[in-house]
């Protein structure tokens, strides 16, 4: 006899298997099996997995060792950075809601960690900057908590909205990092002992629409009149299409693909600019 499933709603378990078509509750976010799985905790770019409802989140804790050595501390921001959410998928995007940061109690650091979260890595696009006024985490860990075991040091309720066509960058299927270019024992005068936690509130938006499809623009060559995007355009564009390119420096207009492969896409016209940036757009 097949096993019977309970009638209400599931709180994910990493012990228990689950079918298709089944919803759990996982984390604040509601999700629906998309094939069999065991041990497959439902999160961004699980393909076990799909959200259909709430607003889940992720607790990522960054210990002594973690606050001082890469990938987080990474004083020259080139990367890669701290995954803390995978990419969510193909034709997906991860809309970054909000984020709440606590500290445990020690010892206090030399100066404030000042981390930030970007859209694929360090150097892309800084999605603190679009929820804080200064671009910066303020994770000040070297503020006394008060002998609090947990004192919330940050808290953002705004979102960072992803805008095709707009002035953020459309981030299909890109994940979420972390790094710090901060040196947190202030050049090595004080090494303390505290740990930080980023609860990191998300939601998980399709971005492509049959007559409307973007990709990012991550590299340029003049020469041989070629963008290097993200995702793959194959399935999507032919030799032939015509495209526009917006939120450029350099190179918004209309195009002609002369060619395409899983990373580039070739055009017919010059290039303009050498700036690597906007969105290659299917109309």
């Amino acid at each position: 006899m097949p096993p019977q499933l309970r009638p209400y709603l599931l709180e994910w378990e990493a012990d228990t298997s689950y079918p298709p078509g089944l919803t759990v509750l996982d984390r604040g976010g509601l999700w629906q099996a998309i094939d069999f799985s065991k041990g497959s905790e439902p999160i961004s770019g699980n393909p076990d997995w799909r959200l259909v409802g709430g607003t889940p989140y992720v607790d990522v804790t960054l210990d002594p060792v973690a606050l001082t050595t890469a990938p987080v501390y990474d004083p020259t921001s080139i990367g890669p950075g701290l995954p803390v959410l995978s990419a969510p998928g193909a034709n997906f995007s991860l809309l970054f809601m909000r984020y709440r940061t606590t500290q445990s109690l020690g010892d206090a650091w030399g100066s404030a960690l000042n981390a930030k979260l970007w859209y694929g890595a360090p150097g892309g696009y800084d999605l603190t900057a679009a929820v804080t006024s200064n671009g910066n985490l303020q994770d000040d860990l070297s503020n006394d908590p008060a002998g609090e075991f947990l004192a919330i040091v940050s808290s953002n309720e705004n979102a960072a909205l992803i805008q095709p066509g707009g002035s953020n960058p459309v981030g299909v299927n890109q994940p979420i990092v972390l790094s710090s270019a901060a040196d947190v024992t202030g050049g090595g005068a004080t090494v303390g002992t505290r740990s930080v936690t980023y609860r990191i509130w998300y939601d998980i938006v399709p971005t492509t629409a049959p007559f409307n499809t973007f990709f990012h623009i991550t590299a340029v060559n003049q020469g041989t009149k070629t963008f290097t995007v993200s995702p793959d355009p194959t399935s999507i564009l032919v030799d032939g299409d015509s495209v526009t390119i917006v939120g450029s420096t350099g190179n918004d207009g209309t195009y002609t693909v002369a060619s395409r492969d899983a990373t580039h896409i070739v055009v017919t016209e010059a290039v303009p600019s050498a700036t690597a940036d906007g969105w290659v757009k299917k109309t």
